[in-house]
């Protein structure tokens, strides 16, 4: 992976406690927060970045603390 401000990732970052999903794109050392409205948008959209830039995808759940 490299360095942190080198790294290439695509994750979907759901909360537990409501519908909307967060899709994090980060690519030379900036990150792009796209939130959609439920989960499989969101997953289509990962898929669909991934794609483009050729970086594997990676589900995590956030639940409120």
């Amino acid at each position: 992976m490299g360095k942190p401000e080198h790294r290439e990732e695509i994750w979907i970052r759901r909360n537990s406690d409501c519908l909307e999903c967060d899709v994090i794109v980060a690519l030379r050392g900036q990150e792009m927060v796209v939130q959609l409205p439920d989960y499989g948008q969101a997953v289509k959209w990962a898929e669909m970045e991934a794609r483009s830039y050729k970086i594997a995808v990676r589900v995590s759940e956030e639940r409120p603390g």
